[in-house]
């Protein structure tokens, strides 16, 4: 939806999937650790404005040629940030584009897309708090087996004096 991530500066990287045909007015507005963008092969569209007050870009991968990305709507502004970081990859990768769940709306379908960027450096950032997490499980764990050792060693040592 428009304004969908407006304002998430933990935002630093973005993958936008392959079903994904439009990104919403002002989607990415104000997400201004934004440097890394990658554009499936399904877009249509652009709204407006929708990476407004993103000064960070350095890359924006599209996994299509030229003249695909060509039939691309978008406003002038779109055109003006992207070209300047604009790579092409070959289509036949574009399976390691990430894809959105299928969803009952279009929006939340969009918006999965362009969350599951994640990257690029969310993706590394998801794994790094499942990773996280884990650690956290292991350390109570591990806490919770030395306390029970500590009480049995307390009974056994009772019970020899």
């Amino acid at each position: 939806d428009s304004y969908a991530f407006s304002d998430c500066t933990g935002l630093t990287s973005v993958v936008i999937g392959n079903n994904v045909i439009s990104v919403w007015d002002y989607a990415f507005d104000g997400c201004t650790n934004l440097t890394d963008v990658t554009l499936g092969s399904g877009l249509e569209n652009f709204g407006a404005h929708p990476f407004n007050k993103i000064e960070k870009l350095k890359t924006v991968t599209y996994y299509g040629t030229p003249e695909s990305f060509s039939k691309i709507s978008m406003g002038d502004d779109v055109k003006a940030l992207i070209q300047p970081v604009l790579q092409y990859k070959d289509p036949v990768e574009v399976s390691k584009v990430s894809e959105a769940p299928n969803s009952e709306s279009p929006a939340t379908s969009e918006a999965a897309s362009a969350v599951s960027a994640a990257p690029t450096s969310n993706t590394a950032s998801t794994v790094s708090s499942s990773s996280n997490i884990g650690l956290i499980i292991g350390i109570v764990i591990g806490v919770i087996l030395l306390l029970i050792v500590i009480v049995v060693l307390i009974l056994v040592l009772r019970k020899k004096k």
